[in-house]
């Protein structure tokens, strides 16, 4: 009697551990779609240009400065960061939503009707430099590097991904 009852506990251990197996491959099935639910918009380099700067003062924040850059109205990035630090040289850089070295800068971008910004779970960046730069007439060369992710879209997300270098700024995009 004891060899036949051996018989099932194992027999009913081979069973579970069958259904496990099933389940662990289902569950692992749905992290590889959830990975693959992602698509990334690559916006083309070359179609950027400065749609226009916006000067404003904020309470928390003193003067800031809106550089909304982009290849039209509809498909644009706002980046926003405080006016004292325009100046030729500055390379303002912030992984996922760490605490880039100024005071204050925001990315967020508009790009085909979806709303992308930067992520503590998910790997975003956004890089914003001002290679050169004229104070006196407020002109300029600019370029941004973003990798960011459309937030809470379930169950499917995007990044958009943009890197545009030699972006010219003139007096006439400041309003």
């Amino acid at each position: 009697m004891r060899i036949f009852r051996g018989f099932a506990v194992v027999g009913l251990c081979t069973v579970t551990l069958v259904g496990c197996a099933e389940d662990v491959k289902q569950s692992k099935a749905r992290i590889e779609a959830k990975n693959n639910d992602f698509s990334t918009l690559k916006a083309d380099p070359n179609n950027l240009r400065v749609a226009h700067i916006s000067e404003f003062d904020d309470v928390n924040h003193g003067k800031l400065v809106s550089f909304y850059i982009g290849k039209d109205d509809n498909n644009v990035c706002d980046i926003t960061l405080p006016t004292s630090e325009i100046q030729s040289g500055l390379t303002v850089e912030s992984k996922k939503r760490s605490s880039p070295p100024v005071e204050y800068f925001d990315v967020s971008c508009h790009w085909t009707g979806k709303h992308f910004v930067r992520s503590i779970n998910h790997n975003t960046w956004a890089k914003f430099s001002i290679t050169e730069w004229n104070s006196e007439t407020r002109q300029g060369v600019v370029a941004l590097d973003v990798h960011l992710v459309t937030p809470k879209t379930p169950p499917k997300g995007d990044y958009l991904s943009m890197t545009g270098s030699n972006i010219q700024v003139t007096s006439s995009n400041w309003e």
